[in-house]
């Protein structure tokens, strides 16, 4: 059952407001002004609050104010026989759900408590709906669960809820807007806008303007005043990608409005006034360009709060299948197809790329793959690969058109085999027993493969290691 309070001076309209809502089948409690009210809401929970305006010792914008502060959902409706233009643009901007004018007809008010009840209700279900989401998929759209991007995880978990400024490293396609969303997500500003800008898609003449925003007849082409990127995002989070390639002027504009929380539109004279968390990104060397001259020091301090390096996929390619699986799945929906596999010479072959272009490279494979796939299965053939970019093993050296199929696939299976018996000695340290047991294969199997192959278990082996039993 909800519970309404009422706040109202007037003893004979605060019984009657109670008994009607008490005959409509809610609970409803009375405070006769703004402090009695507010000290109710304090140690109580409620649905509503319906308070007047004119009252003694507190009014209603006061008290709407300090259940706002208290509450950010609760709806609050306003009634008073006062009401102007200015009293309404005022309480709304404040956040009241509504403003009813005395006098009233009982139905408007049930109707409008009762809708403002259920758009409560409506979002605490969203809310605890996000809620568990995020409990059970944390970052559901990072996809991996290597001990690399644990680490970027748990970093995420840490600095999400504070306000710190947060730098995000990492080569072009790793994902850093991914993780700039996570963390607005995670922190209380995620009902807040999160805006990005990419400081080097914008030219350095146009950037300031799109970062602050310009008044009318700052340029030839300001024809009217239009907010910057600062103001759109105030209250939520600013992602300013490629901040490494923003000219050392903005860079000193930035620098103010880190230190200052404060900037001016082009061509302006005001100052505004910005509450708005930061989060740069880019795969530039900064301690490099500062050394240069070319990236403000003190800026570099004051965007290297909270460091988040995010490793290339050739550091983490125990995320591959899983990636793989994931893009698979997308784009076959996007794409209207079911394809449900994929054949060993091209998972072997995705395994051992090295990405140089990391998870956009990936996913842009995949994407090609599917739309090219004539039945249920992606094939070799469908995948166009960059090999040149990627030579770390002999399969990525070869040039496959000069082969038949039989022997591009036998060459691509020795190497993936070459390749995995070492992963399992080195996790080992050499020790051929364990290495065999942790791949589920026969020993004598496995000495077979490592003499097919000329791997010697010594040249991986621990202090301590026993190379055989």
């Amino acid at each position: 059952m909800a519970r309404i309070l009422i706040i109202e001076d007037e003893t004979n309209l605060r019984g009657s407001l109670k008994l009607l809502f008490e005959m409509d089948g809610y609970e409803a409690d009375t405070a006769k002004d703004g402090v009695e009210g507010i000290a109710a809401f304090k140690n109580q929970n409620y649905d509503l609050v319906l308070t007047d305006v004119k009252m003694p010792n507190m009014g209603g914008l006061e008290v709407l104010r300090q259940v706002k502060k208290q509450a950010p959902l609760m709806p609050v409706i306003l009634i008073t026989a006062f009401a102007s233009i200015d009293d309404v643009i005022i309480a709304m901007k404040e956040g009241a759900y509504n403003y009813i004018k005395k006098p009233y007809e009982n139905q408007e008010v049930l109707l409008q408590a009762k809708k403002a009840i259920e758009e409560k209700q409506l979002h605490s279900q969203i809310a605890y709906l996000r809620d568990e989401i995020d409990r059970n998929y944390p970052f559901k759209s990072i996809i991996g669960h290597s001990k690399a991007i644990e680490n970027v995880f748990e970093l995420i978990r840490r600095v999400a809820p504070s306000q710190s400024t947060v730098l995000i490293t990492g080569e072009s396609g790793t994902g850093k807007e991914l993780i700039t969303r996570a963390i607005h997500d995670h922190s209380n500003r995620r009902n807040k806008p999160m805006v990005k800008v990419n400081c080097i898609a914008i030219p350095d003449n146009l950037l300031e303007s799109e970062l602050f925003g310009h008044v009318k007849g700052a340029f030839t082409d300001a024809s009217y005043t239009k907010p910057g990127k600062f103001e759109l995002a105030d209250g939520g989070t600013i992602f300013l990608d490629e901040i490494g390639d923003m000219s050392l002027p903005l860079q000193g504009k930035i620098l103010r409005v880190l230190q200052e929380r404060e900037y001016e539109p082009v061509g302006g004279t005001t100052t505004k006034k910005v509450d708005v968390r930061i989060i740069a990104a880019t795969n530039r060397p900064l301690k490099k360009l500062v050394q240069n001259g070319t990236f403000r020091e003190d800026l570099y301090f004051r965007l290297n709060v909270v460091p988040i390096h995010i490793p290339p996929l050739r550091e983490r390619k125990s995320d591959i299948p899983e990636l793989i699986q994931y893009f698979i799945q997308k784009y076959s929906q996007i794409s209207g197809k079911q394809i449900s596999a994929i054949s060993p010479e091209a998972y072997i072959i995705l395994q051992q790329y090295d990405y140089p272009g990391n998870v956009r490279e990936l996913e842009n494979l995949i994407e090609r793959a599917v739309v090219l796939c004539m039945d249920n299965e992606l094939r070799l053939n469908d995948f166009q690969f960059n090999i040149s970019k990627s030579a770390s093993s002999p399969v990525e050296k070869k040039n496959y058109s000069d082969l038949s199929y039989r022997d591009a696939k036998r060459i691509v299976l020795e190497s993936f085999e070459q390749q995995f018996f070492i992963s399992a000695l080195k996790a080992t340290g050499g020790n051929v027993a364990q290495a065999a047991k942790r791949i589920d294969m026969d020993r004598n199997n496995f000495k077979d493969k490592l003499q097919q192959y000329n791997i010697q278990p010594q040249n991986y082996s621990s202090e301590d290691s026993n190379h055989d039993d």
